[in-house]
């Protein structure tokens, strides 16, 4: 015989409405489905308070981000960077404390990713894009040459002869 299978949202259903049956005792229940009592009591307070749909899994992200940087701040930021182009993180953080009067400044990695975000950074290249962007590929061997060398410190010496 083979082995029924049921989703997760199947065995919820099918507790909820054995428990509603009351031929069942909650403790019953829970250990026949193999659930604590406290999951049990869980789906049956989701089930009364939303019907079946609370009985769907519910997400675990935050609702809020709490180390967020503002929005104001933010702009701050993407203003100067647009004012001075050669300013750099370190150079913005400095005017947001001087001349903007913030109290709470981001830290210098935070301005680099809000600079980044907005799409304001330049790679050594002079493009928009940044360096993990790009793929690096290793020329081919054929267009080292001399450079192949100098990168080794010069030519390999030649061996001894023996004796």
């Amino acid at each position: 015989m083979p082995w029924k299978n049921e989703s997760p949202m199947e065995q919820k259903q099918r507790f909820v409405s054995l428990l509603a049956s009351d031929r069942f005792t909650m403790v019953e229940l829970c250990e026949s489905f193999g659930i604590s009592r406290k999951t049990g009591h869980k789906w049956k307070e989701r089930y009364e308070a939303h019907g079946m749909s609370g009985l769907e899994d519910w997400s675990r992200a935050p609702k809020t981000v709490t180390g967020r940087t503002e929005e104001v701040v933010e702009r701050l930021i993407a203003a100067e960077k647009r004012l001075h182009p050669t300013w750099g993180p370190k150079k913005i953080r400095r005017v947001l404390e001087v001349k903007h009067g913030l109290e709470r400044l981001p830290a210098v990695s935070t301005v680099g990713e809000v600079l980044k975000r907005h799409g304001l950074v330049r790679d050594a290249s002079g493009s928009h894009q940044t360096l993990a962007s790009q793929a690096w590929f290793p020329p081919p061997a054929q267009t080292l040459g001399r450079r192949a060398f100098l990168c080794l410190g010069g030519p390999l010496p030649s061996p001894r002869p023996r004796l």
